[in-house]
């Protein structure tokens, strides 16, 4: 209930002006109940500075906190953070944890960001856990072409890119 009411305040739906103070408010609410989706949201409002100053060390706080509590969104970021920070390790672990959390569309759009990841910085083949990228292979593919035929022609031209540079790593790798 708590996130329902912030994702109102958030987007300023229903009878709720846009309010991002409350937003946080009842997302940090949602979060002390259990809301493992709250994390992410709220790491995302730290780290694009939407509503609060821009954290990017409070962002990742809470997208540890909501990678411990197995949600993809939060488990991804927590692993671009990573990636971004040349943190190969940390980067590592959080793929493996967000393949243990079983969400495709964020184990797809992982997997790109683990493949970008590893051209740019020249990482062996040796090296990669190339039993994770063939076991998602195919679902990364799938979501990445859903993606582009669903958008808005303004977005189609993203999403196809996106789908190519997946296909050209996969050859690569």
């Amino acid at each position: 209930r708590e996130e329902m009411i912030a994702e109102k305040y958030y987007y300023g739906e229903g009878h709720c002006e846009m309010d991002l103070i409350q937003a946080m408010n009842h997302y940090k609410a949602a979060m002390r109940l259990g809301s493992a989706s709250a994390c992410s949201k709220i790491g995302r409002m730290y780290d694009t500075g939407k509503g609060v100053p821009i954290g990017t060390e409070m962002a990742v706080e809470y997208y540890k906190a909501g990678a411990k509590r197995k949600d993809p969104l939060s488990t991804y970021y927590l692993m671009q953070y990573y990636f971004e920070t040349e943190q190969s390790e940390h980067a590592m672990n959080a793929w493996r944890l967000l393949i243990e959390t079983g969400d495709s569309r964020t184990i797809s759009m992982g997997l790109l960001s683990y493949l970008r990841y590893c051209r740019e910085f020249e990482i062996p083949r040796s090296l990669m856990d190339t039993d994770s990228i063939l076991a998602h292979m195919e679902d990364a593919k799938l979501f990445w072409e859903d993606e582009h035929l669903a958008a808005e022609s303004s977005g189609q031209y993203y999403f196809q890119s996106e789908l190519d540079l997946l296909n050209e790593l996969l050859a690569y790798y």
